[in-house]
């Protein structure tokens, strides 16, 4: 197939490889396709159409636009071949409660087959931002807000004279943009629905049963309102659904993947939101198409374009103005995504592909939200510039000329005067779109002489036939179990699929388990393996004991390849091993260790007292055959089984890793959080396994023997500076987050990129004898990777009295660290001692990290380390016994600043302060003296709240201002420190304009009493705006930008270092805030918006939120629910805190990010622009 490639792609090549050509990247060329907001102007309809690239053969027709459409949202066709579209003009505020909203719902009529909309009529007004549609019945059931809502014709004029609500309210408080979209009716008669953006819901049929969906999430219901149900939980903002002809769903998600593939009950990835303990379903793809905006979803096989289309699926990205096409390749049941070229290209960058349906014609209908603007979070929902009018509908037809095209009085056949016989010819012979509104008009006629013509056609020659009359007879609960039989017994594969899929949907009191049981253990042994999972799926809804072992060897048998039949089958067994007798009972008879690992996986996703004692009883197998999982394990065991229970595992664990205390250490904090999630404080048992393992670490024999903790046990280290050095402060840290190349994580390593890559100097330890060997593992660089070594960088060995260079090694040139051996026999009897040297000051490449010495006493101070671990384990089991032992710890003036900061931190978890917490951190802020340290941890070992002003007077005076951000932050918790937070302002000590920052405005407007706010007020009402100060901001860093570009690779160093722990680029990060995939599209000024001003521009799923407890502490970030009555809030230093929700007395949620406002301040000018210009290259490609 011949492809036309637009002029504009030579030159994002050509861009592209001039940024790869230079390590200082300037920003790329404004392209109007990669803007947030495009720089060109509307075009007419007409002009549009020419601007639209597609392969030879096909051809772009228009068939609506405004003035006849505004805003199209969703599009369906009714059986009289007739086109439905749902069109805003309030979209993206909806109409206020007192306003009459002005959206409507339209019918498109094309009486001369050209595809042009001929009539174009209102069926219903005064809707609110009306989104999913399908036409039913006398009418039309859609969503708006607040509800869905079924609109009848009952006179039969052509518009709506009565509205009936089927479901709601839905939440809409969260979001208004994203909402319940793309209604789809089953071959079951349900319709398939997706919940849309990020709100709330909480909605219930007629029966009673309610529904809970929380962003994301599908589900399906009853078209008479009787029943609602989630079909699967997860995804972040799916717009945009297609139904296959084997029954499997699609679905397009803005945020996570352009395509997913639905298993009911599956749970999917939602900006890493917890899963339901069988893990994620796995992706159908992992590319993006330069984008996370993707709003629709068609497929190939529904159209009549030519066969090689037939297994693709036509997306719409909104956000470069494409078409996208993924071919699905197929293993077994499963699909994989492989990304074609694009079906539809253009040069206008206001096409935005919003829905994508096949019409009855076998042709691509597009709805078209002509927009300047697109996004919601990249750009500000007030922006004039967003237009609110213009809109079109066109059709994508495939025909070589003129007599092969289709030409019909409408956009299908009306099908609504043809009788059942007529309707089953359609079925037998139309396109695929056709055939379903053929099914429906069946499904929707009542009487008995239409189930008898459905009987007579059940063993009908057309294997389309029966098994469309299959899903017919089932929805009308006519289907009879030897029809059934038959059915799955079909030489048709699609067929057999179906009459899975309608046992499915069969009652269990239409069907007895025995006759269910025996026709699924046939479909389980199907040769197919979409009958296999459609038969798997089925076992969740007719569940029987006798399924188990069927269940558990297909598990074990199934083609790892196929990850949809593999996790269909982990959702089945979950669903089965619910009944906690069943598993007993076949926990009792799995004797294999293959069986064993299977239970304790599905274990995690059962969440009863059955699985939970499995996992206790099996603590020493688990460990042995997967100790990676053994904390996991261990803290579900301790958040399901009984205290005793518990005693027991902790039993088992001490004994059977007693000489390792990381492990312990690890497991008992997996013990500690899982007893939380369920509201208790540790039994006795694990609080006494805490104890010991704190006096391990910290080489105390009993709480009383604290002279242990003044011995001295790994070498010195000592740092020197080089003659040339840009810095004179110590380049050297310790790190634990490398890996070693034999799969070691976590092990300390000396590394000098700690206190940023630029700074260098050597760090040498105390002189020592050497072994008959040393080895050691190192990593890290020694200038560019496509360069020469350096020579700057190495690992030595010197004689202490000549300071010869005996042996010498350079980093391996990898983030992995790797190991080098030394034979040192010969210097036996000779003083030598270690050297590491950092002499590279470049911004990139050049740090290494060295450790893991066969000398143990080389190492970075595994006593050190083991010190701070006891510390947070004291601190977090409320240790009172080894208060003291902190007490000592934090005394020592040796001990490094970070390292006291953590005891205090320690020390603080015992007995809380708001006051003690700021000082705690004095031996972080920079500037202040030894002396200064040494009173405030005296003041913190002595619990002397009272006395700590005088200490934060003369800290506030030294401290920077992202310092004295951090300690008003602390004070602003509770009420007490607030006011001592307010006389340091009111004394001159602290700057008033902390209190314009929005993490202390927040808390204090949490916590604060009447007169706190008031003084707070009188302190900044004649201070300038923070807008003001960070609009002046903008302007010099712009300038600044504009003037030189950064250095892309430092500021990709920058990102990975600041950014990663909330975000991702390419997969690698964290999903706490948005994904920054293409970042770099929003231009200039808008990232730099993002980076300095967080607080501008503020998706409502991203937003802060502020509790209070019950005690009266404040805590500000992004707030998650989490399992076990419990929220996760996370704040602007990617720090979680874990409370249990009914210690919660107040949330406020505010219109600002947790993201730090003060990056101005904390990023120097030249590292601002290397992030920006790093930043600028992420574009979508």
């Amino acid at each position: 197939m011949p492809l036309c490639f637009p002029p504009r792609f030579i030159s994002i090549l050509i861009c592209l490889l001039m940024a790869a050509a230079s390590c200082h990247a300037q920003p790329a060329e404004e392209d109007p396709f990669a803007l947030g907001v495009r720089t060109t102007e509307p075009v007419s309809p007409e002009e549009e159409q020419r601007s639209f690239v597609v392969p030879d053969g096909f051809r772009v027709e228009l068939v609506a636009a405004e003035p006849d459409i505004a805003k199209p949202l969703n599009l369906a066709f009714d059986a009289k071949g007739r086109l439905w579209v749902s069109s805003s003009l309030e979209y993206p505020f909806a109409a206020a409660a007192d306003v009459t909203p002005r959206d409507t719902i339209r019918i498109l009529e094309d009486k001369n087959g050209d595809g042009k909309a001929d009539i174009v009529s209102v069926f219903a007004d005064k809707l609110n931002i009306p989104i999913g549609l399908i036409p039913y019945g006398d009418g039309v059931i859609c969503f708006s807000i607040p509800n869905i809502w079924f609109l009848h014709d009952k006179d039969g004029d052509g518009t709506c004279d009565e509205r009936e609500v089927l479901y709601g309210p839905f939440d809409t408080t969260r979001d208004t943009h994203g909402m319940c979209n793309a209604f789809r009716r089953g071959d079951d008669g349900w319709i398939y629905a997706c919940h849309g953006f990020n709100n709330r819901s909480d909605v219930a049929g007629k029966d009673g049963d309610r529904v809970q969906m929380s962003s994301g999430n599908t589900f399906r219901f009853r078209p008479d309102g009787s029943r609602i149900e989630l079909y699967t939980q997860g995804q972040v903002n799916p717009f945009g659904m297609a139904i296959d002809r084997y029954g499997d769903i699609y679905t397009a998600d803005c945020h996570t993947k352009p395509v997913t593939l639905l298993l009911p009950g599956g749970c999917y990835d939602s900006f890493g939101r917890a899963h339901d303990g069988l893990g994620y379903v796995p992706n159908v793809m992992e590319h993006l198409h330069g984008s996370t905006a993707i709003a629709a979803l068609a497929l190939g096989s529904d159209t009549n374009f030519p066969r090689e289309f037939a297994d693709t699926t036509f997306d719409g990205n909104v956000m470069t103005s494409r078409i996208n096409q993924n071919f699905l390749k197929r293993t077994g049941s499963s699909v994989r995504a492989v990304e074609q070229p694009d079906l539809l290209s253009n040069r206008d960058p206001w096409f935005r592909p919003v829905d994508i349906v096949t019409g009855p014609d076998g042709s691509l209908y597009v709805a078209d939200f002509y927009n300047r603007i697109i996004g919601h979070y990249e750009v500000p929902l007030m922006h004039p510039g967003r237009d609110r009018f213009r809109g079109r509908i066109w059709r994508i037809t495939y025909a070589q000329d003129d007599t092969a095209t289709r030409k019909l009085e409408g956009y299908g056949a009306n099908l609504t005067t043809q009788s059942v016989p007529l309707l089953l010819d359609v079925i037998r012979d139309s396109p695929m779109i056709q055939k379903n509104l053929a099914r429906d008009l069946i499904a929707d006629r009542l009487g008995t002489d239409v189930t008898e013509i459905l009987a007579q056609h059940a063993k009908d020659s057309d294997a389309t036939v029966r098994r469309y009359v299959l899903r017919l007879l089932a929805q009308r609960n006519a289907l009879t179990i030897d029809q059934l039989t038959l059915a799955v017994r079909d030489s048709d594969d699609l067929v057999r699929v179906h009459a899975f899929r309608a046992l499915r949907e069969f009652s269990t009191d239409a069907i007895s388990e025995g006759e269910s049981s025996a026709l699924l253990r046939r479909g389980f042994g199907d040769l197919s393996a979409l009958v296999r999972r459609a038969a798997v799926a089925g076992s969740s809804r007719h569940l029987s004991h006798s399924l188990l072992g069927p269940l558990l060897r297909m598990l074990h048998t199934t083609d790892l390849a196929d990850v949809y039949l593999r996790h269909s089958i982990r959702i089945a067994l979950r669903d089965h091993l619910l009944h906690e007798d069943w598993f007993r009972d076949l926990a009792s008879r799995a004797p294999l260790a293959m069986d064993r690992l299977a239970l304790a996986d599905l274990s995690l996703a059962l969440k009863t007292g059955a699985a939970a004692e499995y996992i206790a009883a099996h603590v020493e197998f688990l460990g042995a055959t997967q100790p990676s999982k053994l904390a996991e394990y261990l803290q579900f065991a301790a958040a399901y089984v009984s205290p005793d229970a518990a005693s027991d595992v902790v039993a088992t664990v001490r004994a059977r890793f007693a000489g390792n205390s990381a492990l312990q250490l690890q497991l008992l904090n997996s013990m500690r959080q899982g007893f939380a999630q369920r509201g208790q404080n540790p039994p006795q048992a694990v609080r006494e396994w805490a104890l010991h393992t704190a006096l391990t670490l910290l080489q105390m024999k009993s709480p009383d023997d604290l002279q242990a903790l003044d011995s001295k046990i790994a070498f010195g280290w000592s740092y020197a500076t080089l003659s040339d050095a840009p810095d004179p402060h110590s380049c050297w840290g310790i790190t634990t987050s490398r890996k070693s190349v034999d799969g070691v994580e976590g092990a300390p390593l000396f590394s000098s990129i700690e206190q940023g890559e630029q700074r260098t100097g050597l760090y040498r330890s105390d002189s020592f004898e050497p072994a008959e060997s040393l080895s050691f593992y190192v990593a890290g660089h020694d200038g560019l990777p496509d360069k020469p070594l350096k020579q700057a960088n190495f690992v030595r060995l010197r004689d202490t009295a000549t300071g010869e260079i005996l042996k010498e090694a350079s980093p391996p040139r990898n983030d992995v660290a790797h190991e080098v051996q030394w034979e040192t026999a010969e210097f036996r009897g000779r003083s030598v001692f270690v050297e590491l040297v950092d002499g590279d000051s470049g911004a990139a490449y050049a740090w290494l990290a060295v450790g893991r010495f066969s000398d143990q006493r080389l190492n970075p101070s595994d006593s050190q380390l083991q010190r701070i671990q006891a510390a947070s384990l004291i601190g977090d089991f409320t240790i009172d016994e080894l208060r003291p032992a902190l007490i000592r710890l934090i005394g020592n003036p040796d001990q490094p600043r970070a390292t006291r900061a953590l005891f205090a931190a320690a020390i603080l978890k015992l007995r809380s302060d708001s006051r003690l917490a700021a000082v705690a951190l004095v031996p972080l802020i920079a500037g202040v003296t030894d002396a200064i340290i040494n009173d405030a941890m005296l003041v913190v070992a002595n619990n002397q709240p009272d006395v700590t002003g005088t200490i934060l007077e003369s800290v506030f005076q030294v401290a920077t201002s992202p310092e004295q951000l951090t300690l008003a932050e602390q004070l602003a918790a509770d009420a007490i420190g607030a006011d001592m937070l307010l006389r340091l302002m009111e004394s001159g000590k602290a700057s008033a304009r902390l209190l314009l920052r929005p993490t202390v405005q927040q808390r204090l407007e949490a916590i604060g009493t009447d007169e706190i706010k008031q003084r707070a007020k009188s302190l900044t009402e004649n201070l300038p705006s923070e807008d003001a100060v960070i609009e002046q901001l903008l302007v010099v860093r712009r300038n600044a930008v504009n003037a030189t570009a950064g250095d892309a690779t430092s500021g990709k160093e920058l990102f990975k270092k600041s950014c990663l722990i909330c975000h991702q680029i390419a997969g690698e990060g964290k999903q706490v805030g948005p994904n920054l995939d293409g970042i770099g599209n929003r231009g200039l000024d808008r990232v730099l918006e993002d980076v300095l001003a967080p607080n501008r521009n503020v998706d409502v799923a991203f937003r802060t939120t502020t509790v209070v407890t019950k005690e009266g502490k404040a805590y500000s970030g992004l707030l998650k629910e989490l399992e076990g009555n419990r929220v996760s809030i996370i704040d602007s230093l990617a720090k979680e805190t874990i409370l249990q929700s009914d210690t919660i007395e107040e949330r406020q949620a505010a219109t600002t990010s947790p993201m730090p406002s003060n990056v101005g301040e904390t990023f120097s000018e030249s590292q601002l622009r290397d992030l920006v210009t790093y930043l600028l290259m992420q574009r979508r490609k």
